[in-house]
C-alpha cells in the first residue's frame, strides 16, 4: 500500500479543483491511499477580501512571518509521497503555506520523503518557489517534481481579473468585458496528465526522471519578460515590506495609511513597468541568451542552489 499526502491551502477553491484533477489517476487504485490535509488558519482569511486587508498581508508574506494555524492531523505519520499544493501571494508563498513550514511537526513529516509541488497562480512564482525549495531542503525532503498552472491571460489583464476575483468575488466578466479569472477549466482538466506521470514515478521509483517527464508535458514554462519583471519586483516588495511593517503589525491602524498608499501604487507600477520590461527582456534574451537560458533551465527544475 502506497500512502500519498496532499497538503494544501486554497482560498477561492480553485487549487482544490487542480489537485482533484492531479490525483485522478490515483483514484480507485486499491494499492494507493490518498490522505488530504487542508491548512487551516486559526482566523480564516475572508473571501471576497476587503481591499486594504488584502494588501495588508504583503509585509508578513515577504518577511516570512507565520500566522497561527491548526495543528496537522497527520503529524507523526509517514508517507510514500507528499503533494504540496500552494499559491503565491505578493511574490512569496501564501501566509498559510509559510506557516506550515513553521510548525514543529512539519520537519519530521517531510524529512526523507519525495515531494511534488504544484501551484495555481496568476503568473509570477519563481521567487516563491525558491523559498519553498529552501524550506524543503532545510527539512531534508526530496523535491522530485514541480508543476505550475498559470492564468494565461496577458499580464496586465490578469492583474485586473485576479484583483476583481479576490476583492469582489467575481470570477467571470468582471467590469462586464474582462475574461474569466484564474486557471482555465481546460488546463485544470489537463492536470490529470501530470498525475499519470507522478503515478508512474511512484510505481517504478523513477523519481530522478520525473521532472523531465513533467517538463515534456508542459508542467513549467518560464517567460523571460515575467522572470525579469519578478526579479525586479521582489526588490521593490522588500522596500515596501519594511516601509509598512515599521509602522506596526497586521491590521495596525498606524500602518494603514501606508497600506492604502501601497494598494494604489502597486497596480499603477505594474501597468507602467510591465510594458517597459517586456521590451527590455526581449532585447536581453537576444543579446544575452547564454546567460538567460541557464536561469530559465534552473527555475524549471527542482534542484536548489544553496
Amino acid at each position: 500500500m502506497k500512502r500519498i499526502l496532499i497538503v494544501y491551502y486554497t482560498q477561492t477553491g480553485q487549487l482544490k479543483n487542480v489537485l482533484d484533477s492531479l490525483v485522478e489517476p490515483f483514484q480507485n487504485d486499491p494499492e494507493i491511499e490518498l490522505v488530504w490535509e487542508e491548512i487551516k488558519p486559526i482566523t480564516p482569511f475572508p473571501f471576497p477580501w476587503p481591499t486594504v486587508d488584502f494588501f495588508d498581508v504583503m509585509p508578513e508574506c515577504v518577511a516570512d512571518k507565520p500566522i497561527p494555524i491548526q495543528p496537522l492531523q497527520v503529524a507523526g505519520q509517514k508517507f510514500d509521497l507528499i503533494i504540496l499544493g500552494w499559491s503565491p501571494w505578493f511574490l512569496s508563498p501564501s501566509l498559510p503555506t509559510i506557516s506550515l513550514f513553521h510548525l514543529p511537526e512539519t520537519a519530521e513529516l517531510f524529512r526523507g520523503t519525495p515531494v511534488v509541488t504544484i501551484n495555481a497562480c496568476r503568473n509570477m512564482w519563481i521567487g516563491a518557489q525558491e523559498k519553498i525549495k529552501a524550506k524543503l531542503h532545510h527539512f531534508g525532503a526530496n523535491l522530485v517534481g514541480n508543476i505550475v498552472l498559470e492564468d494565461k491571460q496577458h499580464n496586465l489583464i490578469s492583474v485586473l481579473t485576479v484583483i476583481g476575483w479576490l476583492i469582489k468575488g467575481k470570477r467571470e466578466k468582471y467590469w462586464g468585458f474582462l475574461p474569466k479569472a484564474g486557471i482555465s477549466d481546460q488546463d485544470i482538466k489537463y492536470t490529470s496528465k501530470f498525475g499519470e506521470a507522478v503515478k508512474e514515478a511512484l510505481t517504478n521509483k523513477t523519481w530522478k526522471r520525473l521532472q523531465l517527464k513533467l517538463l515534456g508535458l508542459g508542467a513549467v514554462k518560464v517567460k523571460p519578460n515575467l522572470m525579469l519583471l519578478e526579479l525586479r519586483g521582489a526588490k521593490i516588495f522588500k522596500f515596501w515590506e519594511h516601509f509598512i511593517s515599521s509602522k506596526g503589525g497586521p491590521g495596525s491602524a498606524t500602518r494603514r495609511p501606508r497600506v492604502v498608499l501601497y494598494s494604489w501604487l502597486l497596480p499603477i507600477g505594474i501597468f507602467v513597468l510591465s510594458p517597459i520590461i517586456s521590451v527590455i527582456a526581449k532585447v536581453i534574451s537576444l543579446l544575452f541568451s547564454k546567460k538567460i537560458s541557464p536561469m530559465i533551465a534552473y527555475y524549471q527544475g527542482v534542484i536548489y542552489k544553496v
